[in-house]
Order: structure tokens, then sequence, then C-alpha cells
């Protein structure tokens, strides 16, 4: 009979001791972690809407004067959000990104260029942080022609014409050739 007994208890000690387990999921660790872990930082606010300013609407086609583009993360409650990364791009020219993660007045930085480019165009930048983004275009422009001479003129009149080049440091001179030699090829003594 006692040999029953000691089986008895050693089996119900070996259930007790088996059903502590011995894994992370401890019912006896501080109420403020799982299973011994550090909880992870919270996320903070979500970004809902990135607003994005070009310093100027226009930038040269010579690429003397770079364009700064600043943009400004918000939350829900338009509140700016700090320590956001945004992910700049451009559909031409070149960035150049200046400040990537948003400071504490929810600002972002980059500087926009022609990237050597002189032709007349609109670029288009876009920030975007998650699955939120906003655009900001900038005109490129300062390659100008222009034509002189008279107005009009009676039939048989000849008149005199000028093409005027006010293009910018970057010229593009196969489409000027083009140019003089359609108009010259219209011409009519």
């Amino acid at each position: 009979m006692r040999n029953f007994r000691f089986v008895t208890i050693a089996s119900a000690l070996a259930l007790v001791i088996a059903g502590c387990g011995g894994g992370g999921d401890s019912k006896f660790s501080d109420p403020g972690t799982s299973g011994g872990s550090t909880p992870p930082p919270p996320a903070g606010p979500a970004v809902s809407t990135l607003s994005v300013l070009a310093s100027t609407p226009t930038i040269q086609s010579d690429g003397a004067t770079p364009v700064d583009i600043s943009v400004y993360a918000r939350d829900a409650s338009n509140a700016f959000v700090s320590g956001k990364s945004i992910a700049f791009t451009a559909s031409s020219g070149g960035l150049q990104i200046t400040q990537a993660t948003t400071d504490s007045n929810g600002l972002a930085k980059a500087t926009l260029t022609t990237a050597g480019d002189p032709s007349s165009r609109t670029i288009t930048v876009t920030a975007t942080s998650g699955t939120v983004n906003g655009t900001v275009t900038v005109n490129v422009s300062g390659s100008q022609l222009s034509v002189q001479g008279p107005n009009a003129m009676v039939l048989g009149q000849t008149g005199s014409y000028a093409v005027v080049g006010a293009l910018a440091l970057y010229l593009d001179f196969i489409n000027l050739f083009m140019f003089l030699l359609r108009f010259l090829g219209n011409r009519r003594d």
C-alpha cells in the first residue's frame, strides 16, 4: 500500500511540474511585458497628409539656381509628425535629399536642379511616406526664340526678318538649326 501511495504522489508531482512548463508565456512575469521581453516602442501618430512646397514655381533651364523642396507631414488632427521617413522622386531633373526624416516641425527637405537638361518642361516632385503622397510641379523655362520683322506687308512687298535667340546657357543648337532651315525654306522673295 505504501508503494501505491508513493507512486500516486510521485505521478501527481510529475504532472504538476510538467504543467508549469518552461516557456516564455509565464503567468508570473511582469504584467508590462510578454514573457519577459521588452515591448516595442509606440509607432507614434500616422502620417495622413503630406504638403509639398517649392521655393519657386519656375526654375531656369541653365540650372544656375536650384529649387528648394519642403515637405510637411501632418497627422489626422493636422499636428506635425516628427521622425517619419520621406521618399522623394522627380519626373526629370535631379534631386538631392538634404533631410529625409521629418524634424520636430514635421519638415523634410530636398533640392531640385535641371541636371543639365535645358529643355522647357514641367517637373513633378513626389514625396511619399507609407501610402500617403503629395506632389508639386516646377516649370523649367528660359529658352526663348523670337522672330522680329514687319507685322504686315502688302502683296509683292519685301521685308526683312531676324531670328533672335535669348537662350539659356545650354543651347539646343540642333532644334535652332532645324527651325532656321524650315523658316528659310518657307521664305518668299
